[in-house]
């Protein structure tokens, strides 16, 4: 599915234009409500509750005292 509103976002030389397509994940809400259902079990919602003691800080120093803004995942 190609959106007709396309020639008002994308700018520049018509010759060059790369070509946009647009999908939508039908399963997207489905996934969602399993995330959430996963999430809401004690036993998750205790590793979820730890991860943000343990592991955010640190990407927060690295954002805040050295001016990370991006990270690349490799390997």
């Amino acid at each position: 599915m190609y959106c007709p509103l396309k020639s008002q976002y994308i700018k520049g030389n018509t010759e060059f234009k790369i070509i946009s397509k647009i999908s939508k994940n039908k399963n997207r809400e489905q996934h969602k409500f399993n995330i959430k259902e996963k999430l809401l079990e004690q036993e998750n919602a205790n590793y979820y509750s730890q991860r943000k003691i343990d592991v955010e800080p640190h990407f927060g120093n690295l954002k805040a005292n050295l001016g990370f803004t991006r990270f690349t995942v490799r390997g």
